[in-house]
């Protein structure tokens, strides 16, 4: 009895946190549907066309940054050779305006208390005719996701919004910047890779189709699977972060990139015919990632350290194919040309079978004849 009491009182438990988390969800879902309905009918605060605006400036990782457009395109303010990133900047604009309030709260007598002298970002945009509107966006309210916000010309009116504005502003100033594209690299285009550091060197390149490493006294067949895991590395590059458009010279050397601690040139096909590229490797950052730099590029990207680290590990000693690896390659190789003799045995074997019986009239048969007795 005492055992059917216990469990009785676990399922009723399971069955009240199932209900509980039930009745959680669908309290979110009709909060969402409720908010969603409300921005949709919402009241429109301010709203202007897009193409009306022509600067917009912001708060990105604690420092301000304009954007002006110039000639029908934007550019920074603070450098004008900075690749912006149109799309990713109109996203931003586009959450701007119309500015819908999911609420408005009137008469407000300390505006602080909604996070207005302390907030989490100003923006101020300004209009082809001059004029500025500045919107402040103050404290995120935990319980319904939504920030609050004031405009410029109001200090008493505190308007509920979308944090949809806030989050789409980037955590990071290069995030609104065109970025270099890393060359169309995959496992089977690449033709040959060069690894060089103060530590080891050694080159890696198909002849034959066959993989060869080169390096120091070595010059033999390379081991299969550790070259196909490097290039596996090698496809499998990407950029961590973006941190400079124009990094030369002797700036480079705050990377570790004037005098780089290693290089990899990768030389690989691209529409039926053969290019290269060298990735020129600095420090490590705080988080572990290496600074990176392609040849005739300006820009400063990081990379996983991941992506380096298994080249490092490797001698060109340890490249050479093994005694046992060439020994099972030659039974493959052995094998495989066995199974196709015999399979061309039996084929021919097939075909004389058929030919022979087609040469055999008609009406004849091809057992004994029976004879009555």
């Amino acid at each position: 009895m005492k055992r059917k009491t216990i469990t009785m009182s676990v399922t009723v438990l399971a069955l009240a946190a199932l209900v509980g988390g039930y009745m959680a969800l669908k309290d979110h879902n009709e909060k969402t549907e409720e908010e969603e309905a409300l921005l949709a009918e919402g009241d429109v605060v301010w709203e202007t066309d897009m193409d009306n605006i022509a600067k917009v400036s912001f708060s990105i990782d604690g420092s301000q940054y304009t954007f002006q457009k110039e000639s029908g395109a934007w550019q920074l303010a603070e450098d004008e050779t900075f690749p912006v990133d149109e799309e990713k900047l109109e996203e931003l604009l586009t959450a701007l305006t119309p500015l819908k309030a999911l609420r408005t709260l009137t008469d407000v007598e300390d505006v602080s208390e909604y996070g207005m002298a302390d907030p989490q970002n100003v923006i101020t945009l300004e209009l082809q005719d001059g004029t500025e509107q500045e919107l402040t966006i103050g404290d995120n309210n935990e319980g319904t996701g939504n920030d609050y916000l004031m405009l410029v010309d109001s200090d008493s009116i505190v308007y509920t919004v979308s944090a949809d504005m806030r989050t789409a502003i980037c955590d990071k100033l290069y995030d609104y910047a065109v970025s270099e594209e890393l060359p169309p690299i995959t496992q089977t285009n690449i033709t040959g890779l060069t690894f060089s550091s103060a530590d080891t060197s050694y080159m890696l390149y198909k002849e034959d189709d066959i993989w060869r490493v080169e390096g120091g006294k070595v010059k033999d067949n390379a081991d299969t699977d550790i070259t196909s895991e490097l290039t596996a590395q090698i496809s499998g590059v990407y950029y961590v972060d973006y941190l400079e458009h124009n990094c030369e010279g002797k700036n480079l050397a705050q990377y570790g990139l004037e005098e780089p601690f290693a290089t990899l040139a990768i030389t690989y096909e691209e529409d039926d015919s053969a290019k290269s590229k060298t990735i020129k490797i600095g420090n490590m950052d705080s988080s572990g990632n290496y600074y990176t730099q392609l040849s005739g590029s300006t820009q400063v990207h990081t990379i996983a350290s991941g992506m380096v680290e298994p080249f490092l590990e490797h001698t060109p000693e340890d490249l050479v194919q093994t005694e046992t690896e060439a020994e099972s390659e030659t039974e493959e190789s052995e094998s495989a040309e066995s199974e196709t003799v015999e399979s061309e045995t039996a084929r021919s074997e097939t075909e004389e079978s058929e030919t022979a019986e087609s040469e055999i009239p008609e009406g004849t048969s091809t057992e004994g004849d029976e004879t009555d007795g």
